[in-house]
C-alpha cells in the first residue's frame, strides 16, 4: 500500500509541475509579429543591410539584348552551304518581312528573338540562326542542320 500512495503523490508531483510550468515559458507561444527583428530595433544593422542591398543590386549586370538590326543585317545576304557543296541559300529583306531561297525554291520567313522561322509549307517550318562563335548560318529542319559560310 506504501508504494500505491508513493505513485499517486509522484503522478500528483508531475501534473502539478506540468500545469505550472514551473516558472518557464516552455509552453507559451509567442506570436511572431510581436517580437521586432534584431535589424529593427538596432540601427548599425540597419545600415549594413541597406548597405548589402546597394551592393547586390549594383553587382547584378544586365542581361543583354541582341540587338535586332544589327543580326537581322548580319543574316541577309548570300551563303554557301559547309557540308554539302553546290548547296546555298540566300536571305533578302524587305520591310518587316523576308524571303529566303535555296536549291529548293524562296519561302517566306518572319524574324523572331534572334531566329529566321522559314514557312516551308502549311505545317512545316525551318529555323535559320547565326552561330555567335563562328559567325555562320545554320540552318535547321526535318530534325537536320546544315552550316553555312558567307559566300
Amino acid at each position: 500500500m506504501k508504494n500505491g500512495k508513493i505513485v499517486v503523490a509522484v503522478f500528483a508531483a508531475a501534473f502539478l509541475l506540468f500545469i505550472s510550468g514551473c516558472g518557464s515559458n516552455l509552453y507559451e507561444v509567442k506570436d511572431a509579429r510581436e517580437v521586432p527583428p534584431a535589424s529593427a530595433t538596432n540601427p548599425e544593422v540597419q545600415s549594413e543591410a541597406a548597405a548589402a542591398e546597394d551592393t547586390a543590386e549594383e553587382v547584378i549586370p544586365p542581361i543583354p539584348v541582341p540587338d535586332r538590326e544589327r543580326v537581322e543585317e548580319k543574316l541577309t545576304g548570300k551563303w554557301l552551304c559547309i557540308d554539302e557543296a553546290g548547296r546555298y541559300a540566300a536571305i533578302a529583306k524587305s520591310g518587316n518581312t523576308y524571303v529566303y531561297e535555296d536549291n529548293e525554291g524562296k519561302y517566306p520567313a518572319v524574324f523572331k528573338a534572334g531566329v529566321l522561322e522559314i514557312k516551308v509549307s502549311e505545317s512545316e517550318t525551318a529555323k535559320a540562326y547565326l552561330d555567335e562563335n563562328t559567325g555562320n548560318l545554320i540552318l535547321e529542319y526535318q530534325e537536320s542542320m546544315w552550316e553555312y559560310s558567307r559566300e
